[in-house]
């Protein structure tokens, strides 16, 4: 009966340079006298030390074998027997570390603005901090070398570089190295500055030819070493709120109020269109205007039957377009007048007569009346009658009542509407001399029946 074979193999192992997750195990081949028995080849056993069940093997003929699938920075026990007719020969167990694997980085972000860049970057696979840094490297204009910052050793991290060239691009160079000196990479990733806004306002800002409604700007250019690339156009900004494009040195702006402040400057914008800084704010005043609101809240109170008191608010502010200096007050067929206040006496009107007033404010340059306001109704107060009943006369009208007919007075109208006659009538008595007196309140005028 033939016999396993007796003796073991002296093995080598040999961690792959190039993948960490493989490992070269070979061996010298025995001798037919060696395997005693029918030679069937060899057995190979392998298993990480932290879990021994996790055993995977494999028959091989030939006299060496890669391992592969392995964990970087782990130790395995690894097996090679002899396998003849007569069964597997001794394997004695080897422990082998597999190398460290090199991840490279994986980048996360980079924030920037026309001087700065900061970039993050993680691993992009677990490693062993302890013996895997980085090599960075930052690669700026022209592709020079400007900065260089080793041995970062931690699984992220953010690199900052400042005070570099606006509008410049530049290229990071990350390598991954590990103590037996491997490397991985290089890795690049290019990142540019942002553009620089132009680094000064335009000079000699004025404000000329102004009008009602309108102003012209103007202004020098801005020096060619603060405009950090080429301009575009300049904004000028009106209020606050009014912004108008101009690619010369002045401009028209249009649409002004009247008799209105406002505070204006001009800003320079480069082709990447970034807005440099304002010019100092300064103001203009557009000119004065004729009104173009009507007098507010007019009110008529008769003060007797001849006179009226007229009074109303201002203008609207936003109406107004200059200081307002006087007020025109008409009452058509009547008279007008001029009024430095807010009311006014009109008198000599007729009595119990109806009127209209209208007001407009006066203002601009020149004194010019603006719009007329609608006009508002009113009318005087009555009197009493100045004048008696005209053409009175008594007639009998039977035994026992007598007929009273006049016409109505001299100039009745200038006392108003008349609307009812008072008829006293006394009685003399022939016996003793006495008298009593009737009174009738009488609407039909000229004609009664007592």
């Amino acid at each position: 009966m033939r016999a396993a074979p007796h003796q073991s193999l002296h093995v080598s192992f040999i961690p792959s340079d190039l993948d960490a997750r493989i490992v070269m195990v070979a061996w010298p081949p025995l001798s037919a006298v060696e395997f005693n028995g029918i030679p069937l080849g060899y057995r190979v056993s392998w298993a990480p030390k932290a879990n021994s069940s996790g055993n995977s093997s494999v028959h091989t003929t030939d006299t060496q074998f890669n391992i592969t699938g392995l964990h970087h920075s782990t130790t395995y026990f690894i097996q090679v027997a002899a396998v003849s007719s007569g069964g597997i020969g001794p394997a004695p167990d080897n422990e082998v570390v597999t190398l460290q694997t090199l991840p490279g980085p994986m980048f996360l972000e980079a924030w920037k603005n026309s001087t700065a860049i900061s970039l993050s970057f993680r691993a992009d696979a677990p490693f062993d901090i302890s013996s895997t840094c980085y090599s960075v490297s930052r690669l700026g204009k022209n592709g020079i070398t400007e900065n260089i910052v080793v041995e970062i050793c931690t699984m992220t991290t953010t690199i900052t570089a400042t005070g570099l060239e606006e509008g410049t691009l530049h290229t990071w160079r990350v390598e991954a190295v590990n103590t037996r000196l491997q490397s991985a990479g290089p890795f690049l990733y290019n990142v540019t500055t942002d553009p620089a806004a132009p680094g000064g306002s335009p000079p000699n800002v004025l404000a000329g030819n102004i009008t009602e409604t309108a102003v012209k700007i103007s202004w020098a250019g801005l020096p060619f070493w603060k405009q950090n690339g080429q301009l575009e156009r300049y904004v000028v900004v009106i209020g606050g709120v009014t912004e108008v494009n101009a690619s010369s040195l002045s401009v028209v702006v249009n649409g002004l109020r009247p008799f209105r402040t406002y505070n204006f400057s001009v800003a320079a914008v480069n082709i990447p269109a970034l807005l440099g800084p304002p010019s100092p704010a300064q103001q203009f005043t557009t000119l004065p205007s004729a009104p173009t609101g009507v007098p507010q809240n007019i009110w008529v109170l008769a003060l007797d039957a001849t006179n009226v008191l007229v009074s109303w608010g201002q203008v609207p502010a936003e109406q107004r377009n200059s200081a307002i200096r006087a007020y025109s007050v008409t009452v058509p067929g009547h008279s007008t007048v001029t009024v430095d206040g807010l009311s006014v006496v009109i008198a000599n009107l007729n009595v119990t007569s109806r009127y209209g007033v209208t007001l407009a404010a006066i203002g601009g340059s020149g004194n010019e009346s603006g719009p007329a306001s609608q006009l508002v109704s009113f009318v005087t107060k009555q009197t009493a009658p100045t004048n008696p009943p005209q053409g009175v006369n008594l007639t009998q009208h039977n035994a026992t009542a007598i007929n009273v007919v006049w016409t109505a007075p001299l100039n009745a109208s200038h006392a108003g509407i008349i609307t009812h006659y008072t008829v006293h009538l006394v009685t003399r008595f022939r016996v003793d001399g006495s008298q009593e007196s009737s009174v009738w309140n009488v609407t039909d005028g000229g004609n009664s029946d007592r």
